[in-house]
């Protein structure tokens, strides 16, 4: 959790460092999370189910790190575009970073299902409930502090440790609520036909108050206040020709807030959320007298109001656009003597629609991070009843860090593997390996000559009991 990618040397994944971390000895991330939650379930009768679940979820996560890395260039100048500068041949460390969040949460979850029987080969499912809760934020951090800029030979340095100026201290606290109600239904039509819907409506209050020390002293200023509301739904229809087959459609509206709802800050004060749709349709099927199950699926997402910028100095508007398309679909089946397939795989086509940006406009242009191809195939043999043995092939397409598309992160083809062995019928031992052939590749990037690397060649024992 230390480690925060691998810098590119002359545009390329170099095999000499890709063990290397060159974050600092004493860098740290540290989580702890606590959950304490009451789950009540009634069933009155046949009709009704009523469920609650009332919870407190408590955190406290740590970040102080050197997080940026760059090879630095025969001209003196780090190759990630940030303009730094230093001795050609070695890497740049920076952005050195302190954070801390301290965040309490309380809420509670419930709902009513009610099943009907209008008439003969007609009923209704309905149901209803509601989710509330209140979110409590302390958010510290060091950015103050005087930069800590180091240059370390690619291959042998010291780590050294962080230099903090500052201090990671409280600089704002946020009481986040929400408020929401739903409703989902389902009317049966025979045995054929099934008509599905859903409504969700929500509120969202932020407050935040900035923390200042004027004479060493922390100070709270109330900032701002902020509500969001939204409505979503759906709709869509079942159609099952024959029991194991089932052909469905649906159109979904949907919300993402703009970043995280609890650090809303004045600069996203003046914007809504982004929305977006989806249509989508699909069918699933069982086929050889069970052992065998399929699905595919074809769906067109768009999301709407994101954020634009015609030039560097104009303000930021809502007014971007991106889209996908594409399919999916997976099958398994269970062979004799105790052998299973299962696969999947997706491919797709994102874009963005309207969207400018220091002056570039990119229409037409990949988003980042996104693979356009996906794929997975999964062998299983149940040996005996207590060894099982399981071998993966997984295949994520070539990707953009960028979005003009000019830097590319190619495809990967990993392979795993997996035995299982019931020592007594409730112990067991499972050793999975990782990467059996020990290829590198990029899972995300944290610029774009940062790659952050994937676990490497590696065996995982673990031992499950049941009692």
């Amino acid at each position: 959790m230390r480690y925060f990618g691998t810098p590119l040397i002359e545009g390329r994944l170099d095999d000499r460092i890709r063990e290397r971390n060159y974050n600092t000895r004493d860098g740290f991330i540290r989580y702890r999370d606590n959950r304490t939650s009451l789950q009540v379930d009634w069933t009155p009768s046949d009709a009704v189910t009523v469920s609650n679940q009332a919870y407190r979820l408590s955190s406290k996560r740590s970040w102080l790190n050197l997080e940026t890395y760059c090879w630095i260039a025969a001209d003196g100048v780090c190759s990630n575009g940030s303009a730094n500068a230093g001795t050609p041949g070695r890497i740049l460390r920076t952005a050195m970073t302190g954070i801390v969040h301290d965040q309490t949460q309380w809420g509670d979850q419930g709902s009513v299902t009610l099943r009907t029987q209008i008439a003969d080969g007609v009923g209704n499912d309905l149901v209803m409930g509601f989710d509330v809760n209140l979110i409590k934020l302390t958010y510290s951090h060091n950015f103050g502090s005087d930069p800590q800029v180091s240059e370390v030979d690619p291959f042998a340095f010291d780590p050294g440790l962080i230099i903090d100026t500052q201090g990671i201290a409280p600089r704002y606290r946020t009481r986040t609520t929400e408020y929401a109600v739903f409703a989902e239904d389902r009317l049966k039509l025979g045995t054929h036909v099934s008509i599905v819907g859903g409504v969700r409506y929500e509120r969202d209050t932020i407050r935040r108050w900035s923390i200042d020390y004027p004479g060493g002293t922390g100070t709270e200023t109330f900032v701002l206040a902020k509500r969001l509301h939204n409505v979503t739904w759906r709709v869509g229809g079942v159609y099952q020709p024959i029991p194991t087959v089932s052909l469905y459609g649906q159109y979904a509206t949907g919300v993402d807030p703009l970043g995280t709802l609890t650090t809303y800050s004045t600069g996203q004060v003046q914007f809504s959320n982004a929305v977006g749709d989806q249509v989508e349709v699909g069918a699933k099927a069982v086929f050889l007298d069970g052992r065998g199950t399929a699905t595919v699926a074809a769906y067109r997402i768009v999301k709407k109001r994101l954020l634009a910028q015609l030039t560097p100095t104009s303000p930021v508007e809502q007014v971007g656009q991106r889209s996908a398309k594409g399919i999916e679909a997976a099958v398994s089946l269970d062979l004799p003597y105790g052998v299973g397939i299962d696969a999947n795989g997706s491919v797709l086509e994102a874009t963005f629609d309207d969207f400018v940006s220091g002056g570039t406009r990119f229409d037409g242009n990949t988003p980042p991070d996104v693979p356009e191809a996906l794929a997975n195939l999964w062998l299983r043999w149940n040996a005996t009843h207590a060894l099982q043995a399981r071998a993966g092939l997984r295949y994520v397409g070539r990707r953009y860090s960028d979005n003009a598309n000019s830097f590319r992160v190619p495809s990967y083809t990993m392979v795993d593997a997996t035995l299982s062995y019931a020592l007594t019928p409730r112990l067991a031992v499972d050793i999975h390996a990782y990467n059996l052939f020990d290829r590198d590749y990029a899972i995300s990037t944290y610029n774009n000559q940062e790659w952050v690397l994937g676990r490497p060649r590696s065996v995982d024992v673990s031992l499950r009991a049941s009692f």
